[in-house]
């Protein structure tokens, strides 16, 4: 399959970009193709992914503090150079990370019969309602590593049915040397 991977951002050290390249070596290691759309940061090197789409994501945040009318400017923006992107090379999925990025994805997949899948990684309270709206409407699935996070959500809207529950997704740890492990118990 062809997953684009679409962040807000590319940066390092966040928590959200590290589980999507975890995510994006297993898929990889699959032989899936993995393209990263968003805001280009550390992560857009190509030992991280296949290909890359700059997105003016920052913008469909509010990043630069703009206002309303910026944001909107940047959503059609950001949703345009996608929905180029998918016309001429295609995809099967895109996972969205996140509300703005699977708004995003929404916009630019209309008639193309792409799936969306959101995941969800949690927020402030006061958020929870505009998520589940955006799950509602925008993707067709809305994913967490939480239940609680799903359950919020459903309590604002967001049908049952199109929730699922997925592990974190954490990078399995090395192998232990056994004589490590025997020299540790000895003490």
């Amino acid at each position: 399959m062809r997953v684009v991977q679409l962040c807000t951002d590319f940066v390092e050290g966040g928590g959200i970009q590290t589980h999507v390249v975890d995510l994006s070596r297993w898929l990889r290691a699959k032989g899936h193709r993995v393209i990263f759309a968003g805001q280009p940061g550390f992560f857009f090197d190509s030992q991280y992914n296949d290909e890359t789409v700059s997105l003016p994501m920052w913008g469909v945040t509010g990043h630069f503090h703009d206002g309303s009318v910026r944001r909107i400017f940047s959503l059609i923006q950001a949703a345009a150079a996608l929905r180029k992107f998918l016309k001429t090379a295609g995809a099967d999925l895109i996972h969205a990370h996140e509300t703005a990025p699977a708004l995003v994805a929404r916009l630019a997949t209309i008639g193309l019969k792409i799936p969306v899948i959101m995941t969800f990684h949690g927020s402030e309270p006061e958020r929870i309602a505009n998520a589940a709206r955006i799950g509602r409407y925008c993707t067709t699935l809305t994913a967490s590593p939480s239940e609680r996070s799903l359950d919020a959500l459903v309590g604002q809207g967001l049908p049952p049915e199109k929730t699922r529950i997925l592990g974190l997704g954490i990078r399995p740890m090395p192998e232990v040397d056994p004589s490590a492990v025997n020299d540790l118990r000895q003490f």
